[in-house]
């Protein structure tokens, strides 16, 4: 606190600001009424405020003075009460399928139903409509409800010793199994490894985190910690979020020296899905053999940078670099550069305008191209590019870079 130096550097990066114009809602304004702001004089927008941040770290990527505002955030996310937020039942039902996370499949199979019949009944301007699309709108209807980790014996029912463990997240668990299929197909044909898959695993609390709630952060990393111990093979996962949030552990679990001891060794384990690839030998001197040839037509590719990825972490090239050695894709690049999709886990349920307004930027920019198809780690990364594709009548598909990859497999 104290250390701003109002350069305004924050606001040519920050998505929120860029579509709302607000100065409050930028690193320099919340810094501002974080350090002047008591208690008694905060009237019921500071929470709002507070809430209007997507966390996703550009603000600190281009700081001179390298402040970190999105954990100043949380920070005061955590202090404030709950019923002082008037999202509180959606973010209350958040946390619930965090802790449960077989919940998540059923909301997602109950809410697509949802889903296709008021899109077929209901008026396009119809208020009812506006309210039931923040719940059942975040998800597309093709979602199943078969968990990754339930069918993944009728695909690979014998396993070799294993090479990797696989924290799935919650997304190629329950919501897009394909994604832990083809991971673990891409695995198997390419590196030769076989996964081990703690079944005591958790939703990594990357949410939980977002929201505040550092009680439920720091219980689910826990969790996830004691589930990997059991041997030491490298972690790998191929969610660019859950791989970004469980590197943090040892920070988030810093106050207990015990565990913050455990989190350091989990965290030297984390394998990041593109860079693992890019790295392995054997998987680089497959790729001739595993994967089909080019054919007569190119598929035009974009690759969404996920900004736990791009800030921070800086895992920009990987994923790149997987892409480009294949002759049949041809790799493309936004005309403005890599931006945000606006997702931000439970932004866009708190407040889906300001989302669907910091998507559709991304969507103008990306209509220029003529592209088939878009690729990303990032599992609200390819929730947010399922909505922004099927609002705009595109052709183009978004997939998960591992299925994509999959589907070139022989």
């Amino acid at each position: 606190m104290n250390q701003c130096a109002k350069c305004g550097a924050c606001t040519s990066v920050c998505p929120v600001y860029q579509v709302t114009g607000r100065e409050s809602l930028t690193a320099r304004g919340k810094q501002h009424l974080l350090d002047r702001l008591s208690a008694s004089k905060r009237s019921s927008a500071y929470p709002d405020i507070l809430s209007k941040c997507l966390l996703c770290g550009a603000c600190n990527d281009a700081c001179p003075r390298s402040l970190d505002t999105p954990g100043l955030v949380i920070a005061a996310r955590h202090r404030l009460r709950w019923f002082e937020n008037r999202h509180f039942a959606k973010k209350l039902i958040s946390k619930k399928a965090l802790l449960y996370p077989g919940l998540v499949s059923r909301f997602i199979k109950t809410a697509a139903r949802i889903n296709e019949i008021f899109t077929k009944n209901l008026p396009a301007d119809s208020g009812l409509r506006l309210r039931l699309s923040e719940f059942t709108g975040q998800w597309p209807a093709s979602v199943t409800s078969e968990r990754y980790t339930t069918a993944r014996s009728k695909i690979w029912p014998t396993q070799d010793k294993p090479a990797l463990s696989y924290f799935t997240g919650c997304t190629a668990d329950y919501l897009f199994p394909e994604i832990g299929s083809a991971t673990e197909m891409l695995l198997q044909k390419g590196c030769g490894s076989s996964l081990d898959i703690p079944e005591s695993q958790s939703c990594c609390g990357l949410a939980a985190q977002a929201t505040g709630d550092l009680n439920l952060a720091k219980k689910l990393a826990k969790t996830n910690i004691a589930a990997f111990e059991s041997n030491s093979l490298p972690v790998f996962t191929s969610c660019a979020s859950c791989y970004s949030h469980l590197m943090t552990y040892p920070d988030l679990l810093k106050n207990d020296s015990d565990w913050q001891h455990r989190a350091i060794r989990f965290a030297g384990r984390l394998q990041e899905f593109s860079t693992h690839f890019v790295n392995s030998i054997e998987f680089q001197a497959r790729c001739k053999d595993i994967f089909n040839g080019s054919g007569p037509v190119k598929r035009r590719v974009v690759y969404h940078d996920p900004c736990h990825l791009r800030f921070g972490l800086k895992i920009i090239e990987p994923p790149r670099r997987l892409l480009t050695r294949f002759s049949g894709i041809e790799l493309l690049e936004l005309p403005h550069g890599p931006q945000c999709c606006g997702h931000g886990g439970l932004f866009s349920l708190v407040h889906p305008g300001l989302s669907h307004k910091i998507r559709d930027r991304l969507m103008a920019n990306f209509k220029s191209l003529k592209v088939d198809t878009v690729v990303t780690t990032c599992s609200g990364c390819l929730l947010q590019w399922h909505q922004g594709l099927a609002a705009e009548k595109s052709t183009a598909k978004a997939i998960h870079l591992g299925v994509f990859l999959a589907k070139m497999l022989r």
